[in-house]
């Protein structure tokens, strides 16, 4: 398979690339649910409908239980090293064991 969709994909190309088969896709575009461009007898597939048609039918990722963002979870993790780190080689009174 191409890493490259061309401009306008064949059903077989379409499917490919969707990694679905080629009657699945069809039936999606029986049933309206994806965009075709026809010409004459022939479907066809642009690629800014399959590109729309991916975008529409990702799922975002499941929230963490804690309510959090990644960037936020990050920073409690980088400022738990960094206290880790910090602490190291010093008493409470701050001066440095040798």
């Amino acid at each position: 398979m191409q890493n490259q969709l061309p401009d306008v994909a064949t059903a077989a190309e379409a499917a490919e690339y969707l990694r679905i088969s080629e009657s699945q896709l069809i039936a999606l575009a029986r049933e309206k649910r994806i965009g075709v461009m026809r010409i004459g007898r022939r479907t066809l597939f642009p690629r800014a409908v399959i590109e729309a048609f991916i975008h529409d039918h990702t799922e975002p990722p499941a929230p963490n239980s804690w309510g959090l963002t990644g960037a936020q979870i990050d920073r409690i993790l980088t400022g738990r090293a960094e206290r880790t780190t910090r602490g190291k080689g010093k008493s409470h009174h701050g001066d440095i064991h040798t």
